[in-house]
């Protein structure tokens, strides 16, 4: 095995610099909008060289592995299609997809806790993230090493108190050296000599390329410690089911009578909150009193259903809080014992509640102000949270793998969210609002930060805009940025010179949308006309 541990060792080199330079920190990475098939690629080369490494050691895949593997594969598509979408799905976009990666090594390695998916998840995702890689930061190392020298690879642990006392002397070396420096300059010439040295390997290779390449060192060191240490676990997971459960024996005590105490209290609470809901929605239907024309002020709707939101998110924490400590705590726990079992039942019931409810009030905020992405993913973690909801009122009564079950649907709807053009549906939905006359004008807000992009979605949202007559009457820079990494063309083909666009007289200014043309004109830096011309005809306004 030591030249399976030898090539995996040297090809995590390029495939870190890869992740490094056009992943972690490629152009527009941040951006959102910004397309890029790296993301993609690096999943499909990480997927092959783990699945490659896994196969050398006999490890055969499991239908978990192949899952999460189809899963990050399917992230990094999304961001090949329609590139990073916006706060705050961006960030969980990044996050998601780096977390998954762990999961599929974990997974795929046979390492997790329960040799499956479970409810120790968490600790699962702290192995994976910490302990293993972390443990085995130098195995890659010790894998050349072994290889050059012919030696058996050694496997020490590496203590906390070794880190420690490393940390420790590079930052008293670091303020020794430079103490030094201060104090005398043939000393300090050593430094320099040495700064002088890199900075010409640099601009040999490429000051950028130099860098990236330092930085791949510990993330490279990181990637196969987590992939080649969990291997060489054989299936001994850090943390296994029956450790935890053994260790955590002597908490199960409770008596369902002292842990329906909590959940009696807390249904109670929600009874009279329910009903004081009912009664204030049914007075307002009784006495016709509600707000002028039955449209709630903008400030009190968002509130209204902002807050709710919220309120469901910690409400919801709570439940699920409860029923787990219950059942952790409980001897039998919640199976087995009817009182505790219905109690519980009617908590879950009444999260279920909260969540019909909070999802009223954000239709009723977006049927009153449109679309937004914060709106769309608000409604996607609702459809989440009741989901769970469902699933945990389902486990009280039979037993199946619930949290399991809430992984994979979280994680194949999570999937799906970043593979639909949200920004793109979003303004379609505004746009729609405005051509039935819901709307006076789309939000141009919205309509900026979702942007048209070079898709078929795109296309049509930019078609409904020109027919509306909406950009008639607008400035060149009210316009020009709605289009994303459009590229403008003046009538001979130029590029386009937006102060001319802007001053007086005419000028118009092209661009091509999934095919199509779209043509803006101007009279005096205001757009007087716009059409868009495809091979199925034009449409002009």
């Amino acid at each position: 095995m030591k030249t399976a541990d030898l090539t995996a060792a040297l090809l995590s080199w390029p495939l870190a610099y890869f992740y490094t330079a056009f992943v972690l920190f490629g152009g527009g990475a941040n951006e959102p909008g910004y397309k890029t098939g790296t993301w993609l690629i690096f999943a499909l080369l990480f997927v092959l060289a783990v699945e490659l490494y896994e196969c050398v050691y006999g490890r055969k895949a499991t239908g978990e592995s192949v899952f999460f593997a189809v899963c990050l594969t399917a992230q990094g598509l999304a961001v090949r299609l329609h590139g990073f979408h916006n706060d705050p799905l961006m960030v969980w976009q990044f996050l998601l997809y780096h977390l998954t990666a762990v999961y599929y090594i974990l997974s795929r390695s046979g390492v997790l806790a329960s040799g499956r998916t479970s409810c120790l998840i968490f600790l699962d995702g702290l192995a994976g993230i910490i302990t293993i890689p972390w443990k085995n930061i130098l195995l890659r190392a010790k894998s050349v090493a072994a290889a050059i020298t012919g030696r058996p690879e050694k496997r020490g642990k590496i203590h906390a108190v070794t880190v420690i006392s490393l940390v420790t002397a590079v930052a008293a070396g670091t303020f020794a050296w430079l103490q030094l420096s201060a104090a005398d300059k043939n000393f300090a010439g050593i430094a320099v000599g040495f700064t002088d040295f890199l900075n010409r390997i640099a601009r040999g290779i490429g000051e950028e390329t130099f860098v990236y390449f330092l930085l791949s060192i510990p993330v490279g060191a990181w990637l196969f410690g987590l992939t080649a240490g969990s291997l060489k676990l054989n299936g001994a997971a850090p943390v296994t089911e029956d450790k935890f459960a053994a260790d955590t024996a002597g908490f199960r005590r409770m008596p369902a009578s002292a842990a329906a105490i909590p959940i009696v209290t807390l249904c109670i609470v929600y009874t009279v909150f329910f009903i004081t809901q009912a009664e204030e929605f049914i007075g307002r239907i009784v006495s016709g009193t509600g707000y002028p024309g039955n449209r709630m002020p903008a400030p009190t709707a968002s509130e209204f259903a902002v807050n709710g939101f919220w309120e469901l998110l910690r409400i919801l924490i709570l439940n699920l809080c409860v029923l787990l400590i219950a059942g952790f705590l409980c001897e039998g726990g919640i199976m087995g014992n009817r009182k505790l079992k219905f109690v519980s039942a009617m908590l879950g019931t009444f999260g279920s509640a909260f969540a019909v409810l909070d999802a009223a009030k954000l239709y009723m905020y977006v049927h009153l102000y449109g679309y937004t992405v914060k709106r769309a993913v608000a409604a996607w973690c609702l459809a989440m949270l009741l989901i769970y909801t469902l699933l945990a009122i389902a486990r009280i009564f039979r037993r199946f793998h619930a949290f399991p079950a809430a992984v994979f649907v979280s994680a194949v709807c999570f999937a799906v969210l970043c593979l639909i053009n949200v920004e793109q549906c979003v303004n379609a939905g505004n746009i729609g609002r405005y051509r039935s006359g819901s709307d006076a004008q789309p939000d141009t807000g919205v309509l900026m930060e979702c942007g048209i992009d070079d898709s078929l979605m795109g296309l049509g949202n930019t078609r409904e805009l020109v027919n509306a007559g909406w950009c008639e009457g607008r400035a060149v820079w009210d316009l020009v940025p709605l289009w994303k990494n459009a590229v403008w063309t003046d009538k001979n083909g130029e590029t386009a010179d937006f102060s001319a666009a802007e001053g007086s007289g005419s000028y118009s200014i092209s661009t091509k949308v999934h095919g199509s043309v779209l043509t803006l004109r101007f009279e005096n830096g205001i757009c007087t006309s716009a059409d868009i011309t495809s091979a199925c005809g034009t449409w002009r306004m």
